[in-house]
């Protein structure tokens, strides 16, 4: 499955690739933005934000119960905030661990991942546009980044 892609063109902060599919009865448009590539980080940043907040309650809820905590519903509840901050999820390692020494008998530990952001870091600002058809119209990839920028429901 071979695709066949002509170099990028930029034009203002939008980088564009187009490569023909394998079947040759589509096209897919690689598209970076700079300003695209900001407020992707921020929202990633903020999702993260929200994790680590959440994981910092939830460390101080264990701590200071006086109950054992049920350690599947601990568990249900940090996949529903990983499930709502997805982006963000794997930069982190956690772990419910069981401790007898505190009354709970969990304990909550986690860290962030140094390597967990790494493909967030090169997918930030970059977006795949795909169209069912050849495009065949364009005559450089400069109309193409007009196009996209103008309207991308006509590709």
């Amino acid at each position: 499955m071979a695709i066949n892609c002509r170099r990028p063109v930029t034009k203002d902060d939008v980088e564009v690739k187009l490569c023909q599919g394998a079947n040759e009865s589509e096209t897919f448009i690689l598209c970076r933005s700079a300003g695209r590539l900001e407020k992707d980080r921020a929202i990633r940043e903020r999702f993260a934000e929200r994790i680590r907040e959440r994981l910092e309650a939830l460390g101080r809820r264990l701590e200071h119960t006086r109950k054992p905590a049920d350690r599947s519903q601990v568990e249900r509840q940090i996949g529903r905030f990983l499930e709502k901050n997805s982006r963000a999820a794997g930069q982190f390692q956690i772990d419910v661990t069981e401790d007898k020494s505190v009354p709970a008998g969990l304990r909550l530990a986690w860290c962030e991942r140094a390597d967990g952001a790494k493909w967030a870091d090169v997918s930030d600002g970059a977006y795949i546009l795909r169209s069912p058809r050849l495009l065949p119209g364009l005559r450089s990839l400069e109309d193409l980044v007009g196009l996209a920028e103008e309207s991308p429901a006509r590709l």
